[in-house]
């Protein structure tokens, strides 16, 4: 069982909707928000990644402040263009 199927009410396609929404939309809100970004941007600043540099972490939340900008079915439009690639990457097809 995938994890996202412990979670969502499977019957229940629009409740599992608009909860994606919020989600969506309070992330988005976060992230554009300037105050919340300056926080944001400072707890990752002090965060120790071995495996990640600091110019990187910055693309990073720049890269999500730029989704956040995009509109709601263009973020869903990549959601699903990006699983639909990994599913044929996993099947081996290109």
């Amino acid at each position: 069982m995938k994890n996202y199927e412990k979670i969502i009410n499977k019957n229940n396609v629009i409740q599992n909707s608009v909860a994606l929404t919020m989600l969506l939309q309070y992330g988005r809100n976060t992230i554009l928000d300037d105050k919340s970004f300056e926080e944001i941007s400072k707890e990752f600043a002090n965060t120790v990644n071995s495996l990640m540099t600091e110019e990187f972490q910055k693309e990073i939340l720049s890269t999500s402040r730029e989704l956040a900008k995009m509109k709601e079915k263009d973020v869903y439009d990549f959601i699903y263009d990006k699983v639909k690639e990994e599913r044929r990457q996993e099947r081996g097809v290109r």
